[in-house]
């Protein structure tokens, strides 16, 4: 009962930001695929995709737009990936991210 009240909050952040929005999709994309077997496993990618373009573009325009929807898409990657990559890949995209940050902050 209470994953319910935590997903429904999830859910409402990501209406307000097309990048979270984009990773639940992708997420959602992922389930009907897995649990039906139909569907097409390209699309869940496309989602990623679109939602780490939106994610980059906020990083390029600097710490300004980092909002917690970029917070919460970035983490929402993170989770959807752990299922694919092994920590070590894991690992090193926090690390990366975490020095595109950091330049963000030094400008």
């Amino acid at each position: 009962m209470l994953m319910m009240g935590v997903r429904k909050s999830w859910y409402r952040a990501s209406l307000d930001d097309p990048a979270y929005f984009n990773v639940m999709l992708a997420h959602y994309a992922a389930c009907v695929t897995v649990k039906t077997k139909l569907g097409d496993p390209v699309e869940s990618l496309v989602f990623r995709m679109e939602a780490s373009q939106i994610v980059n573009k906020r990083l390029k325009l600097g710490v300004d737009n980092i909002t917690d929807g970029t917070i919460g898409a970035v983490a929402s990657i993170l989770v959807y990936e752990v299922g694919c990559i092994s920590f070590l890949c894991l690992l090193l995209r926090l690390l990366m991210l975490t020095s595109q940050i950091m330049e963000m902050w030094m400008l």
